[in-house]
């Protein structure tokens, strides 16, 4: 997390920014967030054989830009279910 917090000083953060999929709108993130945290979350995705990893920027509602950084291994289920339990653990950061 520290390095995506140094990315913010950059001057090309805007354009790195600017390249990062949304939630509920675009890239891997079109299917996720597409109710609370739609527009809001800035991130990449990773995956792995039972690893799944989400990290990058949430905006809250009053404006605060968070950074964050989620990891699953060794999960048991689907992805799908990783995909759903970090969208709920990264929700509540909405109200921030």
């Amino acid at each position: 997390m520290k390095f995506l917090t140094s990315l913010m000083d950059e001057k090309f953060y805007k354009t790195y920014f600017n390249s990062l999929p949304i939630g509920g709108q675009s890239g891997t993130l079109k299917s996720m967030f597409v109710g609370e945290g739609n527009g809001q979350v800035f991130a990449k995705t990773g995956t792995l054989n039972k690893v799944k990893t989400l990290a990058g920027y949430l905006k809250t509602n009053s404006g605060r830009t968070l950074v964050f950084s989620l990891m699953v291994n060794n999960y048991a289920g689907s992805v799908g279910q990783v995909k759903s339990k970090m969208e709920s653990i990264l929700k509540p950061a909405l109200d921030l």
